[in-house]
């Protein structure tokens, strides 16, 4: 009963550009949850009886745990903004590989500065 609820929530979050993986079995919560932090998901989303009436998402954070409930539409602006973050801090401490500089014939000096 949970699965067009669940499989509706997929569809939104994959329309906004978010990886997203449906874990429709029929093991215990405990169990997915344990599962999801081994393979290191960041976040699982819960969805029950009470967040079908409430229109709402159970989220939790491989990190922080429990984040309680959120909207469908709040969560996706902090995954975004989070994606964005971590793209814009990877560009600004992206490894610099080093660069061969001529000197001459016989001598070689590695500069590590950006290109």
């Amino acid at each position: 009963r949970h699965h067009e609820y669940a499989a509706k929530l997929e569809k939104a979050l994959m329309d906004a550009g978010l990886r997203v993986e449906n874990d429709l079995r029929s093991e215990k919560i405990g169990y997915k949850i344990r599962e999801a932090q081994l393979h290191k998901i960041p976040y699982m989303l819960v969805v029950g009886d009470k967040e079908m009436e409430e229109g709402n998402l159970s989220v939790r954070s491989r990190k922080d745990g429990d984040l309680g409930a959120m909207t469908l539409e709040s969560f996706i602006e902090k995954a975004q903004r989070e994606v964005a973050e971590k793209a814009r801090d990877w560009c600004i401490r992206r490894p610099t590989f080093p660069q061969k500089l001529n000197i001459g014939k016989a001598k070689r000096r590695w500069d590590f500065t950006q290109p």
